[in-house]
């Protein structure tokens, strides 16, 4: 979505897909696949192919943007097989809230996921799965379930590896 915008409904069967927040259209602070700027994420399904996200600036891989206000978060993201690669931009969770944005509902089937929350030279930093920085707002980890599947989620210095970010509790 565009700058406030949340994500539509995303669906991969397969392919190659590489979505970069930072040279997409959805403005400087979106997730990889979901949200714009102060939007929130859409509903993503994955099937199978290889998937590689990145959040700009402070958006997540898969799932909502920048918050900057209460009330944003993850979306819906369900990946039943595929190679999914997603990495917060700074401190943004890879899947799920970008900053100051809750996490998504996020129930992996099968595939090999790998889950980065981005990182600042600050305390600030997202979950790899969950949700973003605080940023002072009224967040939560989101939902996380993992049904089967290849999952490796590192948060940055201050994030979980599966839950909330900085000063963000856990699921």
């Amino acid at each position: 979505g565009n700058d406030g915008e949340s994500g539509g409904n995303i669906t991969i069967h397969g392919g190659y897909v590489k979505a970069d927040g930072y040279n997409s259209n959805k403005g400087e602070d979106a997730a990889g696949i979901g949200g714009g700027n102060k939007g929130s994420g859409g509903n993503v399904t994955i099937y199978d192919g290889t998937v590689e996200a990145a959040g700009s600036n402070y958006g997540a891989g898969i799932g909502s943007g920048d918050a900057d206000k209460n009330g944003v978060h993850g979306g819906t993201v369900k990946i039943y097989g595929g190679n999914v690669t997603a990495k917060g931009g700074c401190d943004g969770a890879g899947i799920g809230g970008g900053e100051g944005a809750s996490g998504a509902t996020v129930d992996i089937y099968g595939g090999k996921v790998n889950a980065t929350g981005g990182t600042t030279d600050s305390s600030d930093s997202g979950a790899g799965i969950g949700s973003g920085d605080k940023d002072g707002y009224s967040v939560n980890a989101g939902t996380v379930r993992i049904h089967e599947g290849d999952v490796t989620a590192q948060g940055g210095p201050y994030g979980a590896g599966i839950g909330g970010g900085n000063e963000v509790h856990g699921g």
